[in-house]
């Protein structure tokens, strides 16, 4: 044991009579260490979200470093609690995918998760490119029809929806299609009515 040590440690320890006291001051002088340790991962694993357009892959690796450096620390961690931990720091992007694993009731080992993630990552991100290059649909092409098929000239201005008493305003210079004279239109030309 003394030869596996840093040549200042194996000084200090060259008197000691036995392995176990050894073992029982090196605990004592690092397990502050180790607390502090526990303390910083805990916490980094608990915090840690994955950014929305971030790299799945990278996050779920930090996070299995993470839960295998408690696990080393002597922290209980049940594999249920680490799929968990792996869930809760997904994005809302990742709804979909956490109700299916939930309802599909999966207990997969965190490689596994990892390789469900990056799938469902490829995935996601196909379905954007679909969406992105797909062009803008029907809907503005027809309202710009209808903004054209409809004179602004039969409207009373300052009302982009015509008049406010909601009838069409009329104009002095509107002919009669019947008479060919102005100032009145065909329903109300006495001509036509008589």
């Amino acid at each position: 044991m003394i030869a596996s040590m840093v040549p200042e440690l194996a000084r200090k320890y060259e008197s000691f009579a036995h392995t176990a006291d050894i073992k029982e001051n090196l605990e004592s002088m690092y397990s502050e260490n180790t607390r502090a340790f526990r303390y910083a991962a805990t916490k980094e694993l608990v915090t840690l979200r994955l950014r929305e357009g971030a790299s799945v892959h990278e996050h779920v690796l930090k996070m299995i470093t993470l839960i295998e450096k408690l696990v080393n620390l002597d922290v209980v961690l049940p594999p249920e609690l680490q799929v968990d931990l792996i869930l809760l720091s997904l994005p809302s992007s990742y709804e979909q995918f956490i109700v299916n694993f939930n309802m599909n009731k999966l207990d997969p080992t965190l490689d596994a998760m990892l390789n469900m993630l990056v799938s469902y990552e490829a995935t996601i991100k196909k379905e954007k490119s679909v969406l992105l290059t797909a062009p803008s649909g029907k809907k503005s092409s027809f309202s710009k029809k209808r903004k054209s098929s409809v004179p602004s000239k039969y409207f009373a201005k300052g009302s982009s929806s015509g008049s406010k008493s909601g009838k069409v305003s009329k104009q002095v210079d509107d002919v009669c299609h019947h008479c060919g004279k102005p100032g009145h239109w065909r329903r109300n030309c006495k001509e036509y009515l008589d």
